[in-house]
């Protein structure tokens, strides 16, 4: 093949790479974030008197 379009290939392979590890990064991100919620949320809700809410 012409040295061309290896380098047109070669792009287009960092490019998908650079893609998945960004979108990878984004939903990294948004685990620890939602981990973080859904700790905070734990605790608010274990310092809650169930029996208060029931009656």
């Amino acid at each position: 093949m012409s040295e061309a379009l290896w380098t047109v290939v070669w792009f287009f392979n960092h490019a998908v790479l650079v893609y998945f590890v960004l979108l990878n990064g984004v939903y990294l991100a948004t685990t620890f974030l939602a981990f973080g919620v859904l700790r905070r949320l734990s605790i608010a809700l274990r310092s809650i008197d169930s029996v208060e809410v029931v009656s």
